[in-house]
């Protein structure tokens, strides 16, 4: 998964350079989504269930919702980079 990050741009040139030029950041960041180190740090409802039965559930559900708000505002970002809807 790493070679393709740092090759997207040159694998995506087979469909022309002002698309590799476009699609080369989504990629990459698509890659860096499934690294398998990348998982752990990403908390996910489950976290919050483990937080509950050891009486922490307010402080795992803020964890929770800092980690939503920091990916919704990344799409929102994501969403005004992309001129293309």
């Amino acid at each position: 998964m790493t070679i393709l990050g740092f090759a997207a741009y040159l694998i995506l040139r087979i469909s022309g350079t002002n698309y590799a030029a476009e699609a080369t950041l989504s990629s990459r960041l698509l890659v860096l989504a499934c690294q398998p180190a990348s998982q752990p740090a990403i908390p996910a409802a489950r976290d919050v269930a483990v937080g509950r039965t050891a009486g922490r559930a307010s402080r795992a559900a803020a964890v929770l919702s800092a980690f939503v708000s920091v990916e919704v505002a990344a799409t929102a970002v994501g969403r005004a980079h992309d001129r293309s809807w």
